[in-house]
């Protein structure tokens, strides 16, 4: 019985503590949440850089991309410049060329000339995705600075208050 009684006044001690905790220094709880929203705010401060990272690589390998299609030599203006035909080169027929191929399957055919006007495309694309992942760090930069100020605030009041308990208590 007695190791009962002295069970149930141990629980009773730790509730009372957690009672005293929560009246006397409610600041630890805020202080322990913003600390906690801080450090979640800084991974996706992380987590977004990361992402600006791979769009600044992408759009680094759009540049080289669109450099080269530039400098091929099938973008150059001259239709012979490839071209070394000779009226003595006889083709023969076969069974690909059969004029039943154009009904059954559609040739496929590189258009170039829309090549750059793409590369274009996905550079205001990529710029565009850039641009939204610069607001949204900058976006939570100033919310972690509005909490890094309110948790400077909340430590003041503390540090305050626990001044005004000691001068009130005496000690």
């Amino acid at each position: 019985m007695f190791y009962g009684v002295c069970r149930e006044q141990e629980k009773n001690k730790e509730s009372f503590q957690m009672k005293l905790d929560g009246v006397y220094n409610p600041l630890n709880d805020i202080i322990s949440w913003l600390t906690t929203c801080m450090e979640e705010m800084k991974q996706d401060i992380a987590r977004i850089q990361h992402a600006t990272d791979v769009a600044q690589s992408y759009t680094r390998e759009l540049v080289e991309i669109q450099s080269y299609i530039a400098r091929r030599p099938e973008a150059s203006s001259s239709i012979d410049r490839c071209n070394n035909k000779s009226t003595d080169i006889h083709h023969q027929i076969s069974v690909d060329n059969a004029t039943n191929r154009g009904r059954l399957v559609p040739p496929m055919t590189s258009d170039i000339s829309d090549t750059h006007y793409h590369g274009k495309e996905i550079s205001a694309d990529t710029y565009a995705t850039l641009r939204r992942h610069q607001f949204n760090l900058e976006s939570l930069e100033e919310r972690l600075q509005r909490m890094e100020n309110t948790a400077a605030t909340m430590t003041e009041k503390w540090r305050r208050g626990d001044e005004a308990m000691r001068d009130f208590s005496g000690t």
